[in-house]
């Protein structure tokens, strides 16, 4: 039987190439998926599938705001954030020191808590900076804090 035929709906859906037609909405025909070199469209709920808590991303979000805020002078704005990020900082921080405590079976971990370390030290300066009024530290420490997010994220890969 020709899969090209009307009744193709009926047998599943299949096109000539053997995909179903909710697979060839581009317009080239999909690789298959156990080509590791291949370009694959996220499925539905893979993007919910980050292993990174959201209170990372947060973090991230919030050191950001800050860096901004240090920069245009918004005071306000800045103490605001500050305050959101090391609330942020205190939920987290527990996290990762129980799953960084596994950094001898992971040597990529190894410097989990000296990231750690450095986020406390510059959340602290920029607390410092942020009650000076001074929006080139304020910046230079949401900036350091910001490089240490990555190092903490690959604790939860």
């Amino acid at each position: 039987m020709d899969l090209r035929s009307p009744l193709s709906p009926m047998l599943g859906g299949l096109t000539s190439h053997g995909f179903s037609s909710a697979d060839t909405t581009a317009p080239w025909p999909p690789m298959p998926p156990e080509d590791p070199s291949s370009f694959r469209w996220l499925q539905p709920g893979e993007l919910l599938a980050i292993p990174v808590p959201t209170s990372a991303l947060q973090l991230d979000a919030l050191l950001r705001h800050l860096e901004i805020d240090g920069e245009f002078g918004d005071w306000r704005s800045a103490t605001l954030h500050l305050a959101q990020a090391r609330a942020t900082w205190q939920r987290l921080e527990p996290a990762l020191s129980t799953r960084s405590s596994k950094s001898s079976t992971r040597p990529y971990l190894k410097g989990t808590r000296k990231a750690a370390r450095e986020m406390s030290k510059r959340l602290e300066s920029a607390a410092d900076a942020v009650r000076l009024a001074d929006g080139e530290a304020v910046v230079r420490h949401a900036q350091a804090a910001i490089a240490q997010i990555e190092v903490l994220e690959r604790v939860f890969e």
